[in-house]
């Protein structure tokens, strides 16, 4: 099935599982339709050195390996439907994956320590609106484990042609430095 192609593909724990349309018996064909009328935007000078500077990043980075190697365990595992019957082989089996899933639970302890903070009128409502500053407080959270959040922000760095954020994935914005949402 085509759609729009990605400049930058990341590892995703589900990429290898066969779950979209396209990996069902009964999926629409592919068509086309024809193209609007656009110009296209050439003012990105660093288009094409930001996508291979992440195409770097992310193949030198070991959590996106990880995430990798992640979704092509699942995909086997997802392929498994033959069990013992036998308690101690199943049992011997089931300890088998566990070791495994261990090493896959430090996908979800990433930190990417970037700070973030809501922009001041929102500042002022969770002053006084409990409920707002607990679901930014959990949204913060969450981006803050987020890799690729963070790729992306190396990706903008790059467009503009600045190093305000540090090379390499793992690297931290500066202190100074506030991500507003």
């Amino acid at each position: 099935m085509e759609g729009v192609a990605s400049d930058v593909v990341m590892p995703d724990r589900y990429a290898y599982l066969k779950m979209g349309e396209k990996d069902t018996d009964n999926a629409m064909p592919w068509d086309k339709i024809d193209a609007a009328d656009y110009t296209v935007w050439n003012k990105q000078n660093n288009f094409d050195k930001a996508i291979a500077n992440s195409k770097k990043r992310i193949a030198a980075n070991t959590q996106m390996k990880l995430i990798d190697e992640n979704a092509k365990w699942v995909d086997e595992r997802n392929k498994v439907d033959v069990y013992s019957l036998q308690i101690d082989k199943y049992k011997s089996e089931q300890k088998k994956l566990e070791e495994t899933s261990k090493k896959y639970k430090t996908i979800a302890d990433y930190n990417n320590n970037l700070p973030f903070t809501s922009l001041p009128y929102e500042t002022e409502l969770m002053k006084n609106d409990a409920s707002l500053k607990e679901k930014r407080e959990s949204w913060f959270e969450s981006l803050s484990k987020d890799i690729y959040v963070e790729e992306a922000l190396h990706i903008l760095d790059d467009l503009k042609g600045g190093n305000d954020i540090k090379k390499g994935l793992t690297s931290k914005i500066e202190k100074r430095k506030l991500i507003k949402s």
